[in-house]
């Protein structure tokens, strides 16, 4: 990327022409070289030919996530107040969060894994199936069901036992909803993969017995598969990929032979260092995973965030009505929207001024918030002088009634407005019920016609 600036000779001492704006390095435009160039030919013709010229410079252009990580701004005044901010400062070299953020961002990483470990579940059993059919395809030519060896039934007991856990995790993984409540998608994983390991371990134990040709390279992967998107954080991962390792190589240490000792000792090598090679990977993967999860997180907050307030944005607000009403749908219950705008406020502005007018929404944004006391109520700043309270499970006369109990309280906080009849600071407060087909659209403007009404009444009013 190239900067561009003006510059001028140290002994140039601008007093009435000052170009100190000029000095700064800016990004490059063809239009601006052209304007820088006017002003140092005149500047030259005012301080002497050679006193100013055009320079330019080419910068690296820092990549938007390193950007945002590098912005001052970005973790100082209200995103200060964020946890996302406060982690970012304090760091995570544990790779951990404080206990709530840790939570959110387990259930990130389950929630986002999700589709590639469908996929990695599938390619898993594809895998195992085409090992089964090439057993089939090694059994001796006097081997018959059901008068298989007994390895033999040991290794297709293996092979069918994981497939059905392959597809037991498949099935946790597809379903909306885990066939129990303490059965995550991380332990469904773990369930797949470890007893698949172990029998990998006897499996590949057994053809060493035999003699017959084999190849360590499926316990190697399926230790490094514990570092692969399914669903685990890195300690989780190194906890199974460990695991997973002893797994694999306790079967040789119990029933290989010490002519086999040596063999099983490289093997016993390879699975450590592959648990370490994988766990470095993953651990550094993680870091930035993380950093990326807080500056996302973060930036997100923002955007649904009325700085001023705090409270949710009209953004956000939209989103949530629709989930919302979707929820209530289903259970069957109400839903109410409640409108709150400031009667006369640009009065008020105009008169006590902007400083003034932020504290004065600051006070009804806080009025407003102490109304959303069950989870799914949502209080939210929508525009300038209008609020908006989201009420789950009200119905009309109750939402009504806090409209009421809303426009009490503000008047109660006894905010001064000379510019208005009642000398405080007032509101009219709209309450609607939302149907089950409304959109943001409608309700808003629902709410508006009634808010409009309770103006032209008097102000002060609600209903």
């Amino acid at each position: 990327m190239k900067e561009i600036r003006l510059s001028w000779s140290p002994d140039v001492s601008h007093q009435e022409h000052d170009m100190r704006s000029y000095g700064n390095w800016t990004p490059f435009a063809a239009e601006l070289r052209r304007d820088y160039e006017i002003v140092a030919e005149t500047a030259n013709e005012i301080f002497g030919e050679g006193s100013h010229w055009v320079e330019e410079r080419q910068v690296r252009r820092l990549a938007p996530d390193r950007l945002a990580a590098l912005d001052d701004d970005l973790l100082t005044g209200e995103a200060a107040t964020s946890a996302y901010a406060r982690q970012l400062q304090a760091g995570f070299r544990g790779l951990r969060f404080e206990p709530a953020l840790e939570q959110e961002y387990v259930t990130h990483v389950r929630m986002a894994q999700r589709p590639a470990g469908i996929v990695c579940g599938i390619l898993a059993l594809v895998t195992w199936l085409l090992f089964l059919a090439a057993d089939f395809v090694r059994m001796e030519p006097n081997e018959h069901f059901p008068n298989y060896a007994r390895d033999t039934w040991v290794i297709l007991s293996g092979r069918v036992l994981v497939i059905g856990l392959l597809l037991f995790g498949l099935a946790t993984k597809l379903s909306r909803r885990h066939l129990h409540r303490h059965l995550t998608l991380d332990v469904s994983t773990a369930l797949s993969l470890l007893p698949m390991t172990a029998a990998t371990g006897i499996i590949v134990t057994l053809y060493k017995l035999e003699g017959k040709a084999t190849t360590d390279l499926p316990l190697l992967l399926l230790v490094m598969s514990a570092f692969f998107p399914l669903g685990f954080v890195f300690r989780q991962a190194l906890f199974v990929a460990s695991v997973a390792a002893l797994l694999g190589v306790l079967p040789g240490i119990i029933l290989l032979p010490s002519a086999l000792a040596e063999t099983h000792e490289r093997l016993i090598g390879m699975m450590l260092l592959t648990t370490v090679v994988a766990g470095v990977g993953g651990y550094l993967r993680e870091q930035s995973h993380r950093e990326q999860f807080l500056l996302r997180s973060l930036l997100a907050e923002q955007a649904y965030l009325d700085p001023l307030t705090g409270l949710h944005n009209r953004r956000w607000l939209d989103v949530h009505i629709t989930s919302a009403r979707l929820q209530a749908a289903r259970e069957r219950t109400a839903l109410a929207f409640i409108l709150l705008d400031i009667d006369q406020f640009k009065a008020y502005n105009d008169h006590y001024g902007h400083e003034a007018g932020d504290a004065a929404l600051t006070t009804v944004a806080n009025v407003v918030n102490a109304f959303a006391r069950r989870p799914l109520d949502v209080a939210s700043r929508l525009d300038g002088d209008e609020f908006a309270l989201l009420l789950y499970d009200c119905r009309l006369e109750q939402a009504r009634r806090i409209a009421e109990q809303l426009r009490i309280k503000l008047s109660e906080a006894a905010v001064p407005h000379a510019r208005s009849d009642a000398s405080i600071l007032t509101a009219s407060v709209a309450a609607v019920e939302i149907g089950e087909d409304e959109n943001p659209d409608d309700i808003y403007r629902r709410a508006d016609l009634i808010k409009r009404r309770l103006k032209q009444a008097g102000r002060d009013r609600a209903s």
